[in-house]
């Protein structure tokens, strides 16, 4: 049942009503990171306001401090508005604060294409990690041949690889996160949690340069099966194989941005 509204309640309390209430239904990693945009950039400016009086012109005036004196990015800005945007929920349905009726306006963000190395780009990258081998340049060319992210290197174990089958099995990601102590004084911690894609990634180690970006073919083939199973039925070990060899043959034969327009069975002929 909600609460009854007080009127002398500032936004700040209301702010965190709503962070104690996500404690047990996010991540520790976005917990951490809910609390950084609160009291860094949320309750400093809208903090000490009753809910009364935030409207459209002071979620826009927010929206352009962030952006233009802080100077922060368009991704950053977008996550502080969607904290703001629950935590003004959550008041209005828990405590039954009356707020006027906001639009909250997110700032686009113009999309960049992504630069990716080169085939010889790899190979030249590749071949000075080799040349000098140590501990960081190893990290940095087997993420160069599987894909992983740094998270997911930093994590692994011994346990998980195996050297018979040739593959690195992906089981945690780790992170360093700040965090407040009772004083109030910011410290780190380091956080061993699921990778981002929340399921456990197999990587194979083939040979140099094949494909390019091996684990995001690695993450696309996993995606890619998902949809062949969500709309396909089989009735046969045999329906089953030739449905399968029809939808390999369609989804290969697409071209893809990522590999300048070439089909994978085009892309992957110049590594045969």
């Amino acid at each position: 049942m909600p609460t009854t509204y007080n009127t002398r309640q500032r936004f700040s309390f209301y702010c965190d009503e709503w962070f104690r209430a996500k404690k047990d239904s996010v991540r520790e990693s976005t917990y951490v990171k809910y609390e950084t945009i609160l009291r860094k950039h949320i309750k400093p400016k809208l903090g000490a306001s009753f809910p009364a009086g935030i409207n459209d012109a002071v979620t826009d005036a927010f929206t352009h401090e962030l952006l233009t004196k802080d100077k922060l990015s368009v991704k950053s800005v977008q996550d502080i508005l969607s904290v703001l945007h629950g935590a003004m929920k959550y008041a209005a349905k828990r405590f039954s604060v009356p707020f006027v009726r906001i639009d909250i306006r997110y700032p686009r963000e113009t999309k960049k294409e992504t630069r990716v190395l080169s085939h010889d780009e790899q190979k030249c990258l590749a071949k000075y990690l080799l040349s000098d081998m140590d501990s960081c340049k190893f990290g940095v060319l087997l993420m160069l041949l599987t894909g992983m992210r740094i998270g997911e290197l930093s994590a692994l174990k011994w346990g998980d690889i195996n050297i018979a089958e040739k593959t690195v099995c992906i089981k945690a990601t780790l992170q360093r996160l700040h965090d407040a102590d009772s004083d109030g004084r910011i410290r780190t911690k380091i956080l061993i949690g699921t990778p981002k894609s929340g399921t456990s990634i197999r990587h194979k180690l083939i040979r140099p340069y094949t494909p390019r970006h091996n684990g995001k073919v690695e993450r696309s083939h996993r995606e890619d099966q998902k949809r062949f199973y969500s709309c396909h039925a089989f009735y046969s070990l045999d329906d089953f194989a030739k449905q399968l060899a029809v939808h390999n043959r369609r989804s290969n034969s697409l071209p893809m941005r990522p590999l300048r327009w070439l089909s994978p069975a085009e892309f992957s002929v110049q590594y045969v």
